[in-house]
């Protein structure tokens, strides 16, 4: 021993999550109980990666912090304290019209990174991204049928697709990486 020690020093469990924060709000509206609101609040900091195969010590990156907001709104149709005008929508407890939009600021979150190299070898992370601003629509029947409560979901999702990588982010990896498909 020539008295030389090397310490990795500090490093993070692949699970090492440092906040993790969500706040679900819901209420009705003032005035009309027929209608409510929800907003969804979620927010979390980076978890540690490093490059594939490599050495414990090497996992030191951090995903960047995860961020979302969601608001829903829905009404009742028809409640099962009253009956409806319309006869046949009597056979129903309840009907819920809902309307929801998920990632509302349509925030790029990263769920993980794709390694590729270079012809020297050299790696580099490019991120893969969760989902953009999605619109959700969904109607709620409730009944009853032999003394069981039965409900049927018609759901709607519709996605607002965004281009994740420009063209200049292309240019700008093939040209500062040197990356050749």
């Amino acid at each position: 021993d020539n008295g030389n020690t090397n310490e990795a020093g500090y490093i993070p469990r692949p699970t090492d999550q440092r906040v993790n924060f969500s706040m679900f709000f819901q209420d009705y509206i003032p005035g009309n109980p027929n209608y409510k609101m929800h907003l969804n609040l979620i927010y979390g900091t980076g978890l540690a990666f490093g490059p594939p195969k490599s050495e414990k010590h090497q996992d030191i990156l951090r995903i960047p912090d995860y961020r979302r907001v969601d608001i829903g709104f829905s009404a009742i149709l028809k409640s099962d304290k009253k009956r409806h005008k319309l006869n046949w929508l009597n056979i129903f407890e309840n009907i819920w019209l809902s309307a929801e939009v998920f990632n509302l600021l349509d925030i790029n979150n990263t769920v993980s990174y794709l390694w590729v190299a270079d012809i020297t070898g050299r790696q580099y992370a490019v991120p893969n991204y969760l989902t953009a601003r999605q619109l959700n629509t969904k109607i709620t029947l409730t009944f009853w049928v032999n003394n069981y409560q039965k409900s049927i979901l018609f759901y709607q999702t519709m996605n607002y697709y965004r281009s994740v990588y420009t063209p200049q982010y292309y240019q700008n990896f093939y040209h500062q990486q040197q990356f050749y498909l």
